[in-house]
Parts: C-alpha cells; sequence; structure tokens
C-alpha cells in the first residue's frame, strides 16, 4: 500500500524525488498536448469530431505549459492544473466522456499537483542548500 502511495503523493524529501514529480507533471502536460493537437487535427480534417480545431491553440498552451513545468515553473505548474481543471469541468458540463474519464481525471490532477508540490520543493532545496554553503570571504 505504502507504494501505491508513493507513486500518488511521495513525500517531498529529496531532490531527485521533487524532480521526479516534475517530470512525471511535465510528461502528463505533454501528453495531454498530444492528445489534444491529435483530436483537433482529425476534427480539421473531418474525421472525428470530439475536438474542433481550435483546440490547436488548447494543445500549444498544454505543451509550452509542459515545457516550462519540466524546467520546475511553479507558475506554469499552477497554470497547468488550473487549465486541466477548468477544461475537466468543461467535459463534464457538456456531457462528454465516460465512468473512465473521471479515473483519469484524478490521476492526471494527483500528477499536476505533485508536480507543484515538486516544483515549490525544488525551490525550497536550493534555498537549503544556499543556506549551507559557506560565505565567500570579503577581501
Amino acid at each position: 500500500m505504502s507504494t501505491v502511495k508513493n507513486q500518488y503523493w511521495p513525500a517531498m524529501t529529496t531532490t531527485a524525488i521533487a524532480e521526479n514529480s516534475v517530470k512525471k507533471a511535465a510528461g502528463v502536460a505533454y501528453f495531454v498536448a498530444a492528445v489534444t493537437a491529435l483530436l483537433a487535427v482529425l476534427a480539421w480534417l473531418d474525421v472525428f469530431y470530439l475536438l474542433t480545431p481550435w483546440s490547436l491553440l488548447d494543445a500549444a498552451l498544454f505543451a509550452i505549459i509542459a515545457f516550462f513545468i519540466s524546467r520546475g515553473s511553479r507558475a506554469a505548474a499552477i497554470m497547468g492544473l488550473a487549465l486541466y481543471l477548468v477544461e475537466a469541468v468543461d467535459r463534464i458540463v457538456s456531457g462528454i466522456g465516460s465512468s473512465s474519464s473521471g479515473i483519469v481525471l484524478v490521476i492526471f490532477s494527483l500528477f499536476f499537483i505533485n508536480g507543484i508540490r515538486g516544483s515549490y520543493a525544488l525551490v525550497r532545496f536550493r534555498n537549503s542548500s544556499q543556506d549551507m554553503a559557506p560565505a565567500a570571504e570579503l577581501p
């Protein structure tokens, strides 16, 4: 049971765990961008209409957010979660999706939340390591 807990809610005790959480959040954001882009292109080509062709802008936004999440940006991690939740609420209200999409919503949201936690932990670790660094001697 603890391995499941560590997978979906890890304790941010080391830099490696925080970096891994940020990396997973960026991966989820890239995945959302790729799936959104694929469905938007299919709609643009009149093949499958789950999204509109305008969703390509949404996919581009997710790709940009994913890039900055991978660099440890706290603001991008928060924006990624917010954008994902807004779109999830829109899908729920419009009636698109199934019961399994609720499970995906929870899992992806956890990855985004852990990305936020990891990015804040990275800043905390960097600041604490700077505090422990020996002060430069003045001339």
